[in-house]
């Protein structure tokens, strides 16, 4: 369980969840026959995405402050000191401790590397400036637990947002079997094997990594100026692999590369050529944001949120 520290924002999905993400405030771009219109749409190969725009209303309804800062971004500034709970460690707790001024948003999926092994953030969550906290992780790493390092061993690096299908076995299943076993079948896909299984290893297969940069160059080239997504659900193969639906523009601008590179990695080592039909993509949204108490039922089977001060400030749906 978290052990906070110090806390002022709520920030689970266990609290009443109030549905900014809905039709209402959301424009998801369908016709009355269920047909995705063009500017909502972008595919490449085994990967398509549908965007989500924001209605005017999105931005009343929510009234936050859009400076949540995400890891990687945080990491680089020297914002965040990430370490183990102690000199021997706890594999599934780390202690995360905002240095900064500003609010960092941890999300369930970051990758960071170092430490006695390399871990994923389970849940998201909210550091507040100043904040310290004891945060619940996974091992993504399982053949190390050791550290170069003198004391306590911190962690200095992002890696990534880990592989969608990660994501979703996080979200899921919610134990450290399953998600060494996910990655593993992550690592024979992509032939990537190590000497302790990291899922750092998955950028060791260079001709995989270049077809995945090449989805997440393509997209993020497509998505980076549009002022009004808020937004994407991924599809490959015959079914919806994912959705990532951001309280405003900027917040999922800021983790637009991130998310790409979580899809893509799933479409290129999992995924196959786009048969599902927009009938069922448009089905597949719809049932997610028609109903606050039904979004709710599906976020805790299958995803996560992030609230501040009672506002949804990110769902994430699998």
């Amino acid at each position: 369980m978290r052990k906070v520290i110090f806390l002022m924002f709520t920030i689970t999905i266990a609290l009443p969840l109030h549905a900014q993400m809905n039709l209402k405030n959301l424009d998801i771009g369908f016709n009355r026959q269920q047909q995705a219109k063009k500017e909502y749409v972008r595919e490449k190969e085994l990967l398509k995405i549908y965007l989500i725009k924001a209605k005017p209303t999105l931005a009343q309804e929510v009234k936050i402050k859009n400076d949540f800062i995400p890891l990687d971004q945080a990491l680089k500034q020297d914002l965040i000191i990430i370490s183990e709970t102690s000199q021997g460690g706890s594999v599934n707790e780390l202690i995360f401790h905002n240095v900064s001024k500003h609010h960092i948003m941890l999300q369930m999926g970051d990758v960071i590397t170092g430490g006695k092994q390399d871990r994923v953030i389970k849940t998201d969550y909210i550091l507040q400036p100043g904040e310290k906290a004891v945060i619940d992780v996974y091992c993504v790493e399982k053949g190390r637990w050791s550290s170069s390092q003198q004391g306590v061993a911190q962690f200095n690096e992002y890696h990534s947002r880990i592989s969608n299908d990660v994501r979703r076995t996080i979200s899921t299943d919610g134990n450290q079997q399953a998600v060494w076993n996910q990655v593993d079948a992550i690592h024979e896909s992509n032939d990537s094997q190590n000497s302790s299984s990291t899922y750092a290893a998955v950028t060791s297969n260079s001709r995989n990594l270049s077809h995945i940069n090449s989805y997440v160059d393509f997209f993020y080239s497509q998505f980076r100026n549009m002022t009004d997504i808020v937004g994407l659900v991924a599809v490959s193969g015959n079914k919806v692999i994912g959705a990532d639906i951001f309280a405003s523009n900027k917040l999922l601008q800021n983790n637009l590369r991130n998310l790409l590179q979580s899809y893509a990695t799933e479409a290129v080592l999992h995924g196959s050529e786009v048969s599902l039909s927009e009938s069922s993509v448009h089905a597949w949204i719809h049932n997610l944001l028609e109903n606050e108490d039904k979004q709710k039922e599906i976020i805790n089977r299958s995803g996560s949120a992030v609230q501040v001060e009672g506002k949804n400030l990110k769902i994430s749906a699998f």
